[in-house]
Formats: C-alpha cells, structure tokens, sequence
C-alpha cells in the first residue's frame, strides 16, 4: 500500500501536510529553551527527548498499520488468483 495517494493533487496536500507540521517544531522549539529553565536546561531536554520518543512510536504505528493493510490487500489478491505483488 502506498503511503501516498496516485492522485497527483492529493499528493500535493499530503506533502503539504508534511511540510507544515514540520515547521510546528520551528515555532514551539523556541517556548522550550527559557532562560528561567538555564543554565541546564534539563526541562528542555526532557521535552527534546519526549518529542523524539513520541515521534519515533508514531513511526512504527504507522508502519505496522500499513503492515497490515498490506496483509489484506495480500489475502484479497489470493482469493482473486491473482499473481503476488505489483
């Protein structure tokens, strides 16, 4: 399964999509370094770490979703005979 659509305007959005939450860690990024939390800063990394961690589990959520979604278009092909894969 395609992460994706084929059509080329809904690609666009979802790149779009992409782009812009991207760019949400520019505009917050600067709310987790105060001054008042210096000079370890050990709140900030807390929130640098979270964020990473977070971004890593919705990375294999997404990848087991897609996992099965393959299982399914994999089952749906052999019960329609037809040839595995493309």
């Amino acid at each position: 399964m395609n992460t994706f659509s084929q059509s080329q305007s809904i690609r666009a959005v979802a790149v779009a999509l992409v782009n812009s939450m991207a760019t949400i860690g520019n505009i917050g990024g600067s709310y987790f370094w105060p001054s008042s939390w210096g000079p370890s800063y050990v709140k900030s990394y807390l929130f640098c770490i979270l964020t990473g961690v977070s971004s890593i589990a919705m990375c294999w959520a997404f990848s087991q979703h897609l996992a099965r979604c393959n299982e399914i278009a994999e089952a749906e092909e052999q019960a329609l005979g037809l040839p595995k894969g493309f």
